[in-house]
Order: structure tokens, then sequence, then C-alpha cells
């Protein structure tokens, strides 16, 4: 999910009806520029060159999405999501949560995620956590600093807890209960992915392997 304004201009995207990698190109209307989704990045026309700026996005049940956020709205699509969410559910070694900056990438396989839940990692001297809520077939990335601490986080009798003062948080980042109660992590954005494409993109993407 990325934020659509370029210098100053909001742009409208679509389909491009192209292929790159096997993957979908957009287009935008106003400058006919071509887009790599995954990249986010204008790869040909007037803007060739210019990243968008990624946002905090997740794939998830609408039960599960309803139960976070009650008083939601709802963009109606002429397709479900229901296909994609078997998909991840039934093929999970298909799929990765990427993390990605100018520098650097790296991959988070979905196998690996239902089998731990919590994973505790750094990403370019960040300490973050990955939390994959297996009901929803959701994943999100997060930092593990909230002020001056760093917090580490474990899964514990059906919940996500920090060690540092067992509080227990949800997977929307969100203190629920302890001595922090009230306080949220920020989210860092982080990219559902075909693990094929994903490396393709970004050959050179380092790949979580487990906790040690």
């Amino acid at each position: 999910m990325y934020a659509r304004e370029v210098k100053g201009k909001k742009l409208s995207f679509a389909v491009s009806g192209m292929l790159w990698n096997r993957s979908l190109v957009m287009v935008d209307k106003e400058t006919e520029s071509l887009w790599s989704h995954l990249l986010g990045e204008s790869m040909r026309g007037e803007l060739k060159g210019t990243i968008l700026q990624t946002l905090p996005g997740t794939i998830m049940t609408w039960a599960a999405w309803k139960k976070a956020y009650p008083n939601t709205t709802v963009l109606g699509l002429d397709r479900t999501a229901r296909e994609f969410v078997k998909a991840f559910q039934e093929t999970p070694g298909r799929f990765v949560l990427g993390l990605r900056s100018i520098k650097s990438a790296k991959a988070y396989p979905f196998e690996t995620l239902q089998e731990e839940r919590v994973v505790n990692d750094m990403f370019e001297d960040v300490p973050i956590v990955i939390l994959f809520d297996s009901e929803s077939t959701g994943g999100r990335a997060f930092s593990r600093q909230l002020g001056e601490k760093t917090l580490k986080f474990v899964w514990k009798d059906g919940t996500v807890m920090d060690g540092k003062t067992g509080s227990a948080w949800n997977f929307q980042g969100a203190c629920e209960k302890g001595a922090l109660k009230g306080e949220r992590l920020k989210e860092i954005p982080a990219i559902p992915s075909f693990g094929k494409a994903w490396s393709q993109f970004y050959p050179k993407s380092k790949e979580y392997s487990g906790a040690r």
C-alpha cells in the first residue's frame, strides 16, 4: 500500500495490462508513467526513478478485521479476499512477509511465522517484532522501541506478552492489559508477497530462518 501523492500532486493509478517478472505493472493517469507494484517505483516515463511512500497494510480475514476495528468502513469491490485467504492458509510456503529499505531487504516466510507467531529480530539496527495471527492469516511488523525501553515479546498461553512487564498486547500492536496498557507500538510497513516474486525483485534479500 502506497501514498499516491508525488511532489505535491495526487496521482490516480490503474492496471496497465502489462507484466514485469510476471508481476503487476501500474500506470498513473496523470503522466502515464509505469510503476512496479512490488518496488513502488516508476520504471518508465516522466516520473522514472520516483519512489512512492510505503504505508503499513496487511491481509487478514474480514471477521478478524471487524473485531479489531468495529467502526470500520469498507470499500466494495467485485472480488472478495476469500480466495487469497484460502491460498495463504493452505499453501503458506509460497508466501513471505517482506521488509525493505533503500539499503536492504528481508523476508519472513509464512511457514516460520505460523510456527513462531512472535518474532523478535533486528532490521538495519532497528529492534523489531513480527506478529503473525494464524487465525486471520495476517502478519504485521512493529518497532520494539517504546520510549527508552527496548521490549522483547513472547507468545505465551495464546497471548502476545512483553518479557519486561508481562503486559498483554494484541496483533495491532496495542497493549490491552498490564503496566503498559494504552501504549501502542510504531508500525513498520511490511509487504505480504509470493516468495518467488520477492526474491526476483529483491535478489539480495536476506531470509529469516527461525529463532535460535
